[in-house]
């Protein structure tokens, strides 16, 4: 089986977010013989001796204190450079696994190509074509929805252009060649991306696994402040400076995009019931999730029918 291991940030709020997270992964992880390294970034409540009082009960677990905030960035190379598997899983402490999640994950990077660097699972909580509109207010109704969606597995990768790293699994090679991820960008946002294009330099493409989801309750660590507003502005401006060419698609597109690929895998055979029933949810979200205004409604509109996609 192929060699991973995952590394788990969190910052604060141990009950409500990073518990439920462990508790969730770890006893796949067990059962697959996958190590777990649980990183406290400087919480500024009491997460770090919970997080240590927890790692005291699950002594499979490694637990890692960092001693001041090193941003998602420094956390996450800290972690890293505590393990030797050849696939690292960067995970946030505000998801929580599909009991299967795991070894789906496993599953797809052992028959990844040599060009696939970057490997992330689908959910319900993302920015580009990972993410799954879905059934469900709380995270077991969300999970239970993927569960009846993903109940075969496709068997497939699918390109995209960019993973979101609220979750995902990394090759050790590429991790080495870029050096890990640019602390630059502080706290966080943008070095996902960042990271993603670096890799796309070097020939490596991301993908997503159409067979594992990972629920993410999205932008826990951060109120909606004017510093994290802030922060990402100039998060923004520094990655357009180092990628100016890199584009800035809408969910919407990248959703058009998985789509595209689902109509040429059917186009070369390769399909199945599995993928029938993604392409029918995907459709759906395609044909919902429509730009306010008018035009660019119109124009989008255009652009589906032009794709040749099918939308019913």
């Amino acid at each position: 089986m192929t060699r991973a291991a995952l590394i788990v940030l969190g910052y604060g709020q141990f009950d409500k977010l990073t518990r439920h997270c462990l508790d969730s992964v770890l006893p796949a992880a067990i059962s697959l013989g996958v190590p777990v390294l649980a990183v406290d970034n400087a919480s500024p409540d009491d997460s770090a001796s919970q997080l240590q009082a927890y790692g005291e009960l699950h002594p499979e677990l490694r637990v890692l204190l960092t001693g001041e905030n090193l941003g998602f960035a420094g956390g996450m190379n800290l972690g890293v450079a505590a393990t030797d598997a050849d696939w690292i899983v960067l995970v946030n402490s505000d998801t929580r696994f599909a009991s299967d999640a795991l070894a789906r994950l496993i599953d797809a990077f052992g028959r990844a190509a040599a060009d696939v660097g970057i490997i992330g699972p689908l959910t319900n909580a993302a920015g580009n074509g990972q993410y799954l509109a879905l059934e469900g207010e709380t995270p077991e109704t969300v999970i239970a929805s993927a569960g009846r969606l993903l109940a075969d597995d496709t068997g497939v990768l699918i390109p995209c252009y960019r993973a979101d790293f609220f979750c995902v699994g990394i090759r050790r090679s590429l991790w080495a060649s870029l050096g890990g991820l640019d602390t630059v960008f502080g706290k966080g946002y943008y070095e996902d991306f960042d990271f993603s294009m670096r890799a796309l330099r070097l020939g490596f493409i991301s993908a997503i696994c159409e067979d594992a989801f990972v629920y993410h309750a999205g932008s826990s660590s951060f109120k909606r402040t004017a510093e994290q507003k802030q922060l990402i502005r100039r998060n923004k401006e520094i990655f357009l400076s180092r990628h100016p060419d890199a584009r800035m698609p809408h969910r919407r597109d990248d959703n058009l995009a998985v789509l595209i690929a689902y109509a040429r895998l059917k186009q070369s055979g390769v399909w199945n019931e599995a993928l029938e029933t993604r392409q029918k949810l995907r459709a759906v979200m395609l044909m919902s999730d429509l730009p306010r205004n008018p035009l660019k409604r119109w124009l989008w509109r255009r652009k589906v029918r032009k794709s040749g996609v099918e939308t019913s």
